[in-house]
């Protein structure tokens, strides 16, 4: 195997000369890829000391920025955050501009300032110095899918899925692009090999409840059978254990308020719960079994146009519109 020059510049340059500075940000990457609030505010505690130890570190500045951008995406529209990716992106481009990391952390700022074309340009020119770079593909679909450049992201989906080696989160704007596109043979081929993914990743990291939620999410929308489809009891609560244990992790996500501030994520769970139940007990009534999925399609339909995340709100209401679809 032969390294491009670039890849060999890395491994010439140590990142950091303490050695506990580098286990905080790897530790701290390992948490940030799960995307919960807690487990946002735990990288960021993890990269501020870091640099702490070494005020010289580029690359967990770069992930401070990172992290806060994702916050601010994810958890709540308070500007503060991005300010925060902005000092620390900023820092990071002043101890070393030239990184890789450190382009993707201003990409995520531009992302966050809904600056998306350039947020694109800036991910594609750290992907060109480094093929794998550290959410580099992910968040390059995320702008794609924001900028409504569709077709672009079908494009690279192979490539991206590639270079992102373990990271699932990379699936996400993939499925959504899908969807939005009507190509619906396509999501479930893709939202299949994401469970695979997914599959492959608890067995490492069980504890991690976003990839949980996720996968009981792909269970509902293709109605799959883990076990016998004799007894689909098994699947009922195959799936339900999968929503107790994540609610177990992080009880604030049960919730079924989309339209509260600060809680667009948080319905998923309840949507999965509720789906799975609906999906399953073909013995109730009509009613029960048509009535919730399609409030709750309607319900996610007014909270998808209102959402300032079209991304995350698309993977919300794909859930309760695989139980209504599944029960007919």
């Amino acid at each position: 195997m032969t390294l491009s020059p670039e890849e060999l510049e890395a491994l010439a340059v140590k990142p950091t000369e303490n050695l506990q500075a580098y286990d905080l940000y790897l530790r701290g990457k390992s948490y940030a890829r799960r995307h919960t609030r807690q487990d946002l505010e735990f990288a960021l505690q993890m990269f501020e000391n870091a640099v702490t130890l070494d005020p010289s570190f580029a690359l967990a500045y770069a992930s401070s920025a990172n992290a806060c951008a994702m916050f601010y995406c994810t958890w709540g529209r308070d500007q503060v955050w991005v300010d925060r990716a902005r000092e620390a992106s900023g820092k990071a481009v002043a101890l070393r501009w030239d990184l890789p990391e450190v382009q993707v952390s201003q990409a995520w700022v531009l992302y966050a300032a809904e600056l998306h074309d350039e947020a694109v340009r800036m991910a594609k020119k750290a992907i060109e110095r480094k093929r794998d770079c550290e959410s580099a593909y992910y968040l390059l679909c995320r702008a794609l899918f924001a900028a409504g450049r569709y077709q672009e992201l079908v494009d690279i989906a192979e490539t991206a899925i590639d270079a992102s080696g373990e990271d699932y989160n990379v699936y996400v704007p993939i499925l959504n692009c899908l969807g939005a596109m009507g190509k619906e043979e396509a999501l479930r081929n893709m939202r299949q090999r994401r469970m695979t993914a997914l599959g492959n990743h608890l067995k490492h990291v069980p504890e991690d409840a976003r990839a949980r939620i996720l996968l009981g999410s792909d269970y509902a929308y293709l109605g799959r059978l883990p076990c016998a489809p004799t007894k689909p009891q098994f699947f009922t609560t195959r799936l339900v254990c999968i929503a107790n244990w994540a609610e177990s992790r992080m009880p604030s996500m049960l919730c079924v308020n989309p339209g509260k501030p600060g809680t667009r994520t948080r319905c998923g769970l309840a949507a999965i719960r509720i789906s799975f139940f609906f999906m399953m007990n073909r013995s109730s009534t009509a009613c029960s079994r048509r009535g919730l999925p399609q409030i709750l399609v309607r319900r996610w339909a007014r909270f998808r146009e209102q959402a300032q995340e079209p991304a995350l709100a698309y993977s919300l209401i794909s859930i309760p519109s695989a139980a209504a679809r599944t029960l007919g």
